[in-house]
């Protein structure tokens, strides 16, 4: 099913566009292109809204995407960014545990799934915020 998802999907992009993005390999390329050139808001607000021809794509490669950006938005040090982003990763992950465990989630769970997640986090709140908060 998937690779009739992908065919299908491959049919839509147009072969003749070379800024095409056909797969995940395609994504992290514009990822390392925008992080390089320090333009991650921009690809933020991209990725943030994609066009409705590649959401599918997007969905289907979620975890990755998200993960990718907050590697790179550490590499790249937009703190705040990064740190606005680690929270809404968090609070997306509890409510999939909410949901999971009928609203139950045990707080080991929470802070087992993706560890780098919360280690960004603590990198960008020691950049963002002074001693005395």
């Amino acid at each position: 099913m998937e690779t009739d998802c992908q065919s299908q999907h491959d049919a839509k992009v147009n072969q003749d566009d070379p800024i095409a993005l056909k797969d995940i390999r395609d994504l992290r390329f514009m990822a390392r292109i925008y992080i390089r050139q320090q333009r991650c808001e921009e690809l933020c607000r991209l990725w943030d809204a994609p066009p409705k021809s590649l959401e599918g794509l997007f969905r289907r490669h979620h975890d990755d995407l998200v993960d990718i950006r907050i590697r790179g938005l550490r590499e790249a040090g937009p703190w705040q960014l990064l740190e606005n982003h680690c929270i809404a990763t968090i609070e997306e992950t509890r409510s999939k545990l909410d949901v999971a465990n009928n609203d139950k989630p045990e707080p080991w769970e929470l802070c087992a799934r993706r560890w780098h997640v919360w280690e960004a986090l603590l990198h960008a709140v020691t950049h963002c915020r002074s001693e005395e908060e």
